[in-house]
């Protein structure tokens, strides 16, 4: 349909799923005020939406982390799926993981080799430094 009220909002280069959601939960009310307020002007000057897109759901596989990638990417992954998590595969478990920590370092590791296994963590290699998976994050272990 047409689109009757529109307002942009500012990204941050670390946006996530998550803080993106916080904005939206600050900014819709007072859209959404500004929009009652003056409905029948907004109504009468609605703008054609044009032909739009399509967005597919995003698979289980466009989510995993591929250990051979550098850790800015997989941060960037994590972001984007946010509380829905990224997929881990971990000596042959897949996980669906909602938290991790990337951090850049050098080692000589192969890319997805389990460094450390603690209580709270499996911290793993990746291809320029290590991703730390934090197992109270861990949302769901998925079949292989």
């Amino acid at each position: 349909g047409d689109i009757i009220y529109q307002k942009s909002i500012a990204l941050s280069i670390d946006e996530s799923w998550d803080t993106l959601a916080a904005k939206l939960a600050i900014c819709v009310p007072v859209m959404l005020d500004e929009l009652l307020l003056d409905f029948s002007k907004y109504y009468n000057s609605a703008k054609k939406q044009g032909l739009g897109s399509y967005w597919p759901k995003i698979e289980l596989h466009h989510r995993t982390i591929s250990w051979n990638s550098n850790v800015k990417e997989i941060q960037k992954l994590a972001r984007a799926c946010g509380r829905f998590g990224v997929v881990a595969n971990v000596e042959g478990q897949i996980m669906l993981v909602n938290q991790i920590l990337v951090s850049q370092c050098q080692h000589n590791k192969a890319p997805g080799i389990v460094i450390k296994e603690d209580d709270e963590t499996y911290v793993m290699s990746a291809s320029d430094g290590i991703v730390i998976l934090m197992k109270r994050n861990i949302i769901e272990r998925l079949q292989n």
